[in-house]
């Protein structure tokens, strides 16, 4: 759990806020300039591309390029209204340290840094970006705790210290969504609230049913701007499809076609437990999972379960997500429309990561969610056990 905290962390570090500023903002030239110097640059061009507002790894479109003269180069255009995230790299290297994120708004931006470090570069005439660093500044004290018991977590070799540090990484978590539940509650109209909430307000197994309807409140109390944009419905959306899929609640029906092309509704199986299983063929710890899938079903399915899988592949990706099939002895049902995170399943259920489940009772309620390894066979012995 500590790296997926981490992994998190990452995630969160490029986002940031005010709606209040993006009001001034309006009144500023109608575009945006961005005048950098990074010394060492090589590279004959330098990219500029805009982030996905529902999807952090996705580009919201084709990059703009820019000559490099001289470590020198500029970039000209419009953004919306809102600040955006925007993404500076060097097409001709994979590297971290080739890559910077920061907010892009309408204002005479300047970034200065090194070829070899990037990502460090120095950002300055973006209002939001300023916030940004603000915040980072304050809670870099939680971020540099977590990183050293996840380090100490992965080096020590005694289990019962291995989950002591994970339970205190738990509480370090839980201290950083509070940071973010007071920042959103002050600042409604902030673009950073609306980000950081994004990244946290989803299903986590340490969060209540309180801390659910929290975030909602939180979410549903942000400035018209904000949550009218397509992040804020978005986010909303997801929220609301969490809400609805935690344990108790009537697992949500969809009909999605199998690999023969037949519709499949999840209602068909009602009266068995059902493993709704999110997967996919280019997620490698789906891939890992599968095995311990496939036991489980082969060690209940004579009692009254089944799998019902539901891949994110995509068009591009059909082939592989038949051919993992065959491979991995997917022998239950498995359905795909082909649209990868924007399926009608994965919206249903608020699916943000893979592999992902929710295990469905004959009554149609959800009665667990988020089984790995031997805790879906548990959970089975469980449902199962004699009465």
């Amino acid at each position: 759990m500590f790296k997926t905290y981490l992994i998190l962390w990452y995630l969160l570090i490029i986002s940031i806020p005010s709606y209040q500023q993006t009001k001034r903002s309006v009144l500023k030239p109608k575009g945006f300039v961005i005048n950098g110097y990074i010394k060492g640059l090589r590279s004959p061009f330098i990219y500029l591309a805009r982030i996905s507002d529902t999807n952090s790894a996705h580009f919201g479109g084709i990059p703009d390029s820019a000559a490099v003269i001289n470590g020198r180069f500029r970039f000209t255009g419009v953004t919306s209204v809102l600040p955006s995230k925007a993404g500076l790299f060097l097409r001709d290297s994979t590297s971290d340290m080739s890559w910077l994120s920061f907010y892009l708004e309408n204002a005479v931006i300047t970034i200065t840094g090194r070829a070899d470090s990037l990502q460090y570069a120095r950002v300055k005439g973006s209002a939001t970006q300023l916030e940004y660093m603000e915040f980072e500044a304050s809670t870099d004290h939680i971020y540099e705790r977590m990183s050293q018991m996840g380090k100490a977590a992965e080096q020590a070799q005694d289990t019962a210290v291995s989950s002591r540090l994970q339970s205190d990484i738990e509480k370090l978590f839980a201290q950083y969504v509070q940071y973010i539940r007071e920042y959103a509650g002050r600042r409604p109209g902030s673009v950073l609230s609306l980000d950081l909430l994004s990244q946290v307000a989803g299903y986590n197994n340490t969060y209540t049913p309180a801390d659910y309807r929290e975030f909602m409140r939180l979410i549903e109390n942000l400035s018209p701007p904000l949550l009218q944009s397509p992040k804020g419905r978005y986010v909303h959306s997801r929220m609301l499809a969490v809400t609805q899929t935690l344990v108790g609640a009537v697992a949500p029906d969809f009909a999605l076609p199998d690999t023969t092309g037949k519709l499949v509704r999840l209602s068909e199986f009602k009266g068995r437990y059902v493993l709704l299983d999110f997967w996919a063929s280019w997620c490698a710890g789906c891939r890992e999972e599968n095995p311990n899938v496939v036991k489980a079903y082969q060690s209940f399915k004579d009692k009254g379960f089944v799998v019902l899988g539901v891949s994110l592949d995509e068009r591009i990706t059909e082939a592989m997500w038949r051919q993992a099939i065959v491979n991995d002895h997917l022998t239950w049902t498995n359905v795909c429309d082909l649209k990868g995170r924007e399926g009608d399943a994965v919206r249903k259920y608020g699916v943000r990561g893979i592999p992902n489940n929710f295990l469905i009772d004959p009554d149609g309620r959800i009665v667990a969610r988020s089984l790995r390894g031997v805790e879906l066979t548990r959970k089975l012995e469980e449902v199962f056990a004699p009465r």
